[in-house]
């Protein structure tokens, strides 16, 4: 049900979207000497939305990676106190195995 209304949400946006687009006439006028560039005004919008969604996974990653070494200490830590907590329970059922048979 939740994706269901997740999803007809994302259509009526899309349509809005696309219905908007369709009607705007709009240019952006960008002057500095000697250049001009005309964009559309849709075109600009999309650049403005698609660098700050690239902006955004530039940072996660860059956050990502400076917490890595730190994630893998915690990664080696936890394995080698599986290790040895499985080695430890070995060594008690052995134990206790033993003193059984005696």
């Amino acid at each position: 049900m939740r994706w269901s209304f997740w999803l007809l949400i994302i259509f009526v946006l899309a349509i809005g979207a696309a219905l908007l687009v369709a009607t705007n006439q709009g240019y952006v006028l960008i002057v500095r000497p000697p250049y001009r560039l005309e964009i559309s005004l849709n075109f600009l919008i999309a650049l403005i939305v698609v660098a700050f969604i690239l902006l955004h996974l530039i940072l996660r990653l860059i956050h990502y990676i400076q917490r890595l070494p730190a994630n893998v200490r915690v990664y080696r830590e936890t394995e080698r106190l599986k290790a040895s907590h499985a080695a430890l329970l070995e060594k008690l059922n052995k134990n206790t195995s033993e003193k059984l048979e005696d």
